[in-house]
């Protein structure tokens, strides 16, 4: 089977869905996270350029850990749109991969990329499966697919769980060192990141 996970920002998918990619990851089925924005100006302290690079490295390491594949478009983060350029470009995606299943946000997140990156899939995986519609490559059609969503407590265990269950212990941090600790102060206690640079948590600004 083939799994593609669209997030709004890096992490999102890793975070809300990972333990599922990652089971069917180790079982031999292919998983792609793709990634509309890097998530580049949720950092309080560091800037958009900065904190992307970082987001980029740490979405890499993490699909290496759940052993996926990553990629990240280049939209910008709280400003991602819902246009006919965007849901081609993922309809293109779509057709390249050929999923089985989508893994997508939450139709009535709080957060506007949330419910945009929704809407996106949507439409995208509809545009992919019009045989008459001409791109690059043949129509494919998502048979299945399903929406992910953050439950705080549940995820913050499972991904110290996944972590240092691994060979990479804490040389792979779980990718995503940054939104684990500075969201989850729990997850990053167990993984022992709390004292780690730039890790202050969200609600201390």
């Amino acid at each position: 089977m083939r799994i593609l996970a669209l997030g709004a920002h890096a992490a999102d998918q890793e975070l809300s869905a990972g333990m599922i990619l990652a089971k069917y990851a180790r079982a031999g089925h292919q998983v792609t996270i793709l990634s509309l924005t890097a998530g580049e100006k949720g950092h309080p302290l560091l800037g958009p350029n900065e904190y992307r690079n970082q987001k980029v490295r740490e979405a890499k390491e993490c699909a290496q850990l759940l052993g996926a594949e990553t990629r990240i478009l280049d939209y910008r983060d709280a400003e991602l749109p819902v246009n006919d350029e965007i849901v081609f470009e993922v309809c293109d995606i779509i057709r390249e991969l050929k999923p089985d299943l989508l893994i997508t946000h939450w139709e009535r997140s709080i957060h506007k990329d949330h419910r945009n990156a929704h809407r996106i899939a949507l439409d995208a995986r509809f545009h992919a499966g019009l045989k008459h519609l001409e791109r690059n490559r043949p129509a494919h059609w998502i048979v299945m697919s399903r929406m992910s969503m953050w439950t705080q407590a549940k995820h913050s265990t499972n991904i110290a769980k996944l972590c240092l269950d691994s060979n990479s212990g804490a040389a792979g941090l779980a990718g995503h060192t940054t939104t684990i600790t500075r969201a989850w102060p729990e997850c990053a206690h167990a993984l022992g990141l709390e004292n780690a640079p730039n890790m202050r948590p969200l609600w201390q600004g």
